[in-house]
């Protein structure tokens, strides 16, 4: 799940740049500290996001495929859980967008990638092991 790890470090980085930009953009007043306390999060939330992603890997523990195209989407049989994700990103990435922090705007559509793969390649699976409940006779 490449998608996954590099969502956490396109977030971390969309943290340092937005951090970077707010400076240039006289954000924080002249007398403010450097942003080396901000800095310094940075480890925290490379962890905090890692166990995000972390966690998310575990519905790969159930039946998954992948290769899935996006065109197959079900609603009747999706995951309501990276459903509810999907639509939050989306709505926290266009606000984003919209507030012109656009160093976020890559993380959230690779957050959104991420969990529409998990959605898909679990939704496809578990139709596939769906069991046979009707036989066809031509006549």
């Amino acid at each position: 799940m490449i998608g996954g790890a590099l969502a956490v470090l396109l977030t971390i980085g969309g943290y340092v740049g937005d951090l970077f930009l707010e400076m240039t953009r006289d954000s924080y007043p002249p007398w403010a500290d450097s942003l080396g306390i901000p800095l310094m999060s940075v480890p925290g939330l490379l962890l905090i996001f890692s166990i995000w992603f972390a966690v998310n890997l575990i519905g790969l523990k159930k039946p998954f495929r992948t290769s899935v195209s996006i065109t197959e989407f079900d609603l009747k049989s999706t995951n309501y859980w990276y459903l509810t994700l999907i639509v939050l990103t989306t709505i926290l990435t266009l606000i984003l967008i919209y507030e012109g922090d656009f160093w976020w705007t890559a993380a959230g559509i690779m957050w959104i990638y991420f969990y529409l793969t998990l959605m898909l390649g679990r939704q496809k699976e578990k139709e596939k092991l769906k069991p046979i409940t009707h036989i066809a006779y031509g006549g």
